[in-house]
Formats: structure tokens, C-alpha cells, sequence
């Protein structure tokens, strides 16, 4: 009963308009993947009767679709509460259904080729359907991980893993050139120690980026709950900063500011069998993603803020709005702190002195860390060291750096106080 006309059981009258009716529910069918009426009696019609807002509109949309697809859902969700409408002259006629889905279909590809004409001009070519990103997800049936800049689902690509990132912005109007330029400059990165941009899906309305990934990170290794049981020597350390920095240094050399370093986004591409983590090990940079996320979101520090584990983040970068290479360089300070203490980041860790927190008995190199370390969190962005000076610091090339800051603390009162200015 669900389907028929209430004014054909009204009146025993069948007109076009009735079949207007029941081509409505079944549009709501199709895009809720709820019966026309449930197991309770009650009427997926009244369900959307009782939805006076978007966002309640959205709960009943079919879980499995994601947020990707929404535009194009809340327009045939419109249509199809026009065709159920109770009035017969109210609804339209069939015909115009036909013309609206055909609209529906050819605005969203017609926002598409847009977008591709625009990439195509710079060259760029790593374009992935939305089958494929169906495939390497199975169907982004894996519980995502929720982040500031949207959901991010684990997968593969044949047996090489994968991220895709589904990032919560729009490619529309001004935004296309420079999303345009964001793809083309993330389709040159090519460094051993930072992941490969694989393409982008942008056959929904939110774009879904895809990196190649690893199955461990080093908060994993660092923080994990033994199921990755190794012990990372003090020249295993050293040797994953400098891997790390050199990942960085490498990024702004070609233009791009990560803005979101920490120690899940820095991956061992190598689980060793053995239980110390060994001095070669491949460590590459990931979750460079937030890099376009944030060039393509106005206020977009203001998401970041929202979110509970904000330790890592530049505060200059928080207060601003503005990204620089500095912020990165702070983030780098975070991540060498968690790594050289073995103990997670927290806002008491920068205001404790660093002797005790460092793991003495692996890092004998206490006072060259110490001091990369103190000007990484530096307040003053200006008195923050290139990567390329902590590269070589850390390769013990320049000993002698930033000697003023061996105040035995990472941030004492008066750098709080300059910090909040």
C-alpha cells in the first residue's frame, strides 16, 4: 500500500498523476534503500514528512552512500517529495520528472568536465573512477577514520596499500583552477621519503584523494598496544628524524606546506621481524592531503581547533589562519619530541624539563636533539631552524647550532606569555 495514490483510494479515480505518486516512493526507495512501509506499518513518505531539515533528511538516506554523493541526492530527494505531494495539481507531470533526472545527471557531469578540461590544461592525467576507489575500499565498507578535513578509508591497490581521503569541500567556480594546481603539484612529488600521490576521484560532489600507505605508522610503533613489539635504538631515531626532515625539506622545496605532521602520518614501510627497529629502516611522510584541504577551505584552522588532539599544531598557525613552513617546523619539534621520549604528546610535555622526559638509555645524543628540539617549538617562528640546518645537525654537520636556547625547558614562562600575544 505504501506505493498507491492516497487521493486513488480516496476517490477509486486513476489518473497519471497516481502513477507520479508511486514513481516518487520508489525515488525514495532507491536513495534510502528503506521499504516503501516498514516493518512497523509506518511510511517511508511520513519519514520524510517529519524530516523539516537537511541534516534529518540526510539520516535517512542510505548509509552506504557517502557524503561524496549528497548533492546530487538532495536534489532527487526534492524531486521525489514533489512527485508525493498529496494535491494531484501540484505534481508534476511525468515528463518533467524525465527532464529533471536528465538535468540532475547532466549538471553533475557537466561540473565534472569542467573540472577535467581545467586539469587537462596543466597536463595532469592521474584521473580515478569512482569503480576503482569502489574496488580498492570495498566499497568503503571499512570504518572510516574522521578527521578536520573529511574520512579517510584504508584499502589497496592490488597488494600495495592504500588511503583514499575523501576530503569535505566542493570543487566548484574559482576553486577549480586551484584545485587544478593543487593535483598537478601533488602528481610530481617523487622522494623516497614522502608517499605517492596516486590520482583523485571527482566523480561525486566531494573530491577523494588516494596515497599509497603502510601498515604501521610510528605512533604505532611508538604507542601501540605490543602488537608491534620492537625497541628503537638511539641510531634508529636519528636516523628516522633525519628521514622525516629530508621528507619536509622536500615538500617545500616544490611548494607545499603539509600542515598536519604528526606521528600517525609518518609510516615504517618496513615492520622489521627481528625486535629493534634497524637503522635503515623506509620512513615516509604521509597525510599531505591536509595540504590541499587546508589552501582549498577559508577558515579552515578553526576545524583543526575542534578537534581534541591539537598538540601537534603550530598555535601561531591556530591563532592565524595562516600556514607557513615554520608551522611544519614546529609540528617536526612535536613528532622528534614523541620520538626521543617514547612518550605522547600533551600540552605538560613542552612545560616539563626535557631531562626528564628523555629516554637517556637509547639517545645518547641528548644535547644535539635537545637543542633541534628547542628551536622547532620556539614561540617566534623567525628563531625556528630551516629543515635543511636540522638535517645537518642531526647528521653531525653543524654542532654548534642555536646554543643560546639551553635553558633546561621547552617553553618557560615568558615564552608562554610571548605565545599568547
Amino acid at each position: 500500500m505504501g506505493y498507491i495514490d492516497p487521493v486513488f483510494c480516496q476517490t477509486g479515480r486513476l489518473t497519471t498523476k497516481s502513477d507520479v505518486y508511486s514513481f516518487g516512493v520508489v525515488l525514495l526507495e532507491l536513495v534510502t534503500r528503506k521499504k516503501a512501509i516498514n516493518d512497523d506499518r509506518y511510511a517511508l513518505v511520513k519519514s520524510f514528512g517529519r524530516a523539516h531539515t537537511k541534516s534529518s533528511r540526510h539520516e535517512l538516506l542510505d548509509k552506504e552512500i557517502t557524503m561524496a554523493d549528497v548533492r546530487v541526492l538532495d536534489d532527487i530527494v526534492n524531486l521525489a517529495l514533489e512527485c508525493v505531494k498529496f494535491e494531484l495539481e501540484e505534481r508534476p507531470e511525468m515528463r518533467d520528472v524525465f527532464e529533471c533526472l536528465r538535468k540532475i545527471q547532466r549538471s553533475k557531469e557537466a561540473r565534472r568536465q569542467k573540472i577535467i578540461s581545467s586539469f587537462q590544461q596543466s597536463g595532469y592525467e592521474r584521473f580515478i573512477a569512482k569503480e576503482q576507489i569502489n574496488k580498492m575500499t570495498n566499497n568503503f565498507k571499512s570504518n572510516p577514520i574522521e578527521c578536520f578535513m573529511g574520512k579517510i578509508y584504508r584499502g589497496a591497490s592490488g597488494i600495495i596499500p592504500c588511503l583514499a581521503m575523501e576530503m569535505y569541500f566542493n570543487v566548484h567556480g574559482e576553486l577549480v583552477k586551484e584545485f587544478s594546481r593543487q593535483m598537478t603539484l601533488h602528481s610530481k612529488v617523487n622522494h623516497e621519503n614522502v608517499v605517492k600521490f596516486e590520482g583523485c576521484c571527482i566523480d561525486g560532489d566531494y573530491p577523494i584523494l588516494v596515497y599509497d600507505s603502510a601498515k604501521a605508522s610510528l605512533h604505532d610503533i611508538l604507542f601501540c598496544d605490543g602488537s608491534i613489539a620492537c625497541t628503537i635504538n638511539s641510531e634508529a631515531r636519528l636516523g628516522i628524524a633525519i628521514s622525516i626532515a629530508e621528507g619536509l625539506s622536500y615538500l617545500h622545496s616544490i611548494g607545499i606546506v603539509h600542515g598536519d605532521v604528526r606521528t600517525a602520518n609518518i609510516l615504517v614501510m618496513d615492520i622489521p621481524k627481528s625486535e629493534v627497529l634497524v637503522t635503515n629502516v623506509r620512513i615516509k611522510v604521509s597525510g599531505i592531503g591536509a595540504s590541499v584541504y587546508l589552501s582549498m577551505v577559508e577558515n579552515a584552522h578553526e576545524r583543526i581547533k575542534a578537534q581534541e588532539n591539537i598538540g601537534y599544531i603550530d598555535p601561531r598557525f591556530l591563532k592565524s589562519g595562516v600556514l607557513t613552513k615554520g608551522a611544519d617546523v614546529y609540528s617536526l619539534g612535536v613528532v622528534l619530541l614523541e620520538l626521543f621520549t617514547g612518550k605522547m604528546v600533551s600540552n605538560y610535555i613542552r612545560y616539563s624539563r626535557i631531562e626528564e622526559l628523555w629516554d637517556k638509555e637509547v639517545c645518547y645524543h641528548i644535547e644535539r636533539t635537545k637543542r633541534i628540539i628547542f628551536r622547532c617549538l620556539d614561540p617566534d617562528v623567525s628563531r625556528r631552524p630551516k629543515l635543511e640546518e636540522a638535517i645537518r645537525c642531526f647528521r653531525g654537520e653543524h654542532f654548534g647550532l642555536y646554543g643560546d636556547r639551553l635553558d633546561g625547558y621547552f617553553c618557560n614562562d615568558n615564552c608562554a606569555a610571548r605565545m599568547s600575544k
